[in-house]
């Protein structure tokens, strides 16, 4: 699946890898999700305050984002399929660090993605841990 719109010769259908990236972004994106009225909810299931994030998630409270084929305002194939397949490669226990990460993208991504299939343990160090509270 693509997101509406999706342009095929977009740059951000050029990658490599040694894996279905699309495939593992399908997989992982959930079905059940219900739109928050406060938050923009990710195809994961995270859910972003748009005051985080000015500009750019301005007047999306309330939706919740399509899978993001070929890119979306955080992240491009490339990104999201090597972060879900770090997930899928996890047997017990899914661990993940993020340095510097203001509102704990990754962690809150592969956190999610994760958290249904193995015990998971996520540690940053962010310049804004309150964006992390919300």
């Amino acid at each position: 699946m693509r997101s509406e719109g999706a342009d095929s010769g977009s740059v951000f259908f050029h990658y490599n890898c040694s894996f279905d990236a699309i495939g593992t972004i399908n997989r992982h994106a959930r079905t059940d999700l219900t739109a928050q009225p406060s938050y923009v909810t990710s195809f994961l299931g995270v859910r972003v305050a748009p005051k985080f994030f000015p500009g750019i998630l301005d007047g999306k409270a309330g939706t919740i984002e399509p899978i993001p084929i070929p890119a979306n305002w955080h992240a491009d194939i490339a990104e999201w399929a090597a972060a879900l397949r770090a997930v899928d490669l996890a047997l017990e226990r899914f661990r993940v660090v993020e340095l510097g990460c203001g509102w704990g993208c990754w962690l809150n991504n592969t956190g999610a993605a994760a958290r249904n299939k193995v015990s998971i343990r996520a540690v940053t160090r962010a310049r804004d841990a309150r964006a992390m509270l919300n």
